[in-house]
This record gives structure tokens, C-alpha cells and sequence, in this order.
């Protein structure tokens, strides 16, 4: 009986950890994804920009990443980008 019981366990903590790993992987596979699409959508509207940092929030209720850039002709901006793609701000920085 005991050996049953230690080897559900462990079936049990491996399927835990399997999951953690997929669901993990998957996340990062997404946040790329995210980064590729926010750095075309800077791209479109300001060619040659250099993006500088990048970071996930909430704005008016909404999931965003906030991003800034620099332009190519080296002016500073912020910019705020719904998870929709739309870009709700852009501000000097």
C-alpha cells in the first residue's frame, strides 16, 4: 500500500511540474510574440526607432505595454499600446 501511495505522489508532482513547465513555456513564447508585434507597431510609425524598454501594466483598465523609443532622429518617446495592437498614447519623453 505505501508503495502505491509514494507512486501516486510522485505521479502527482510530476504532472504538477510538467504543467508548470508547458504553461511557462507557453508564456514566454507569448511575451515574444507581444515584443515582435509592439516593435512593428512602433516601427510603422516611426521608422528606424530604437526601442529602449519595455514594460507590461494596466492603463484606463486596460492590459498594455508601455514602450519607449528613441527616433531616428533621436528624439525620446513613450508610448502606450493595447494588447489589441492599437497605440492609445505617444509622448516626448
Amino acid at each position: 500500500m505505501k508503495m502505491i501511495h509514494h507512486r501516486l505522489r510522485h505521479w502527482i508532482v510530476m504532472s504538477i511540474l510538467s504543467m508548470h513547465l508547458v504553461l511557462g513555456g507557453t508564456a514566454v513564447v507569448h511575451a515574444q510574440e507581444k515584443a515582435e508585434s509592439v516593435h512593428k507597431i512602433i516601427e510603422q510609425e516611426f521608422p528606424g526607432a530604437t526601442i529602449t524598454e519595455t514594460e507590461r501594466g494596466k492603463w484606463n483598465g486596460l492590459r498594455i505595454t508601455e514602450v519607449d523609443f528613441t527616433s531616428q532622429d533621436g528624439v525620446a518617446y513613450e508610448a502606450r499600446i493595447s494588447d489589441s495592437g492599437r497605440i492609445l498614447t505617444i509622448e516626448k519623453d
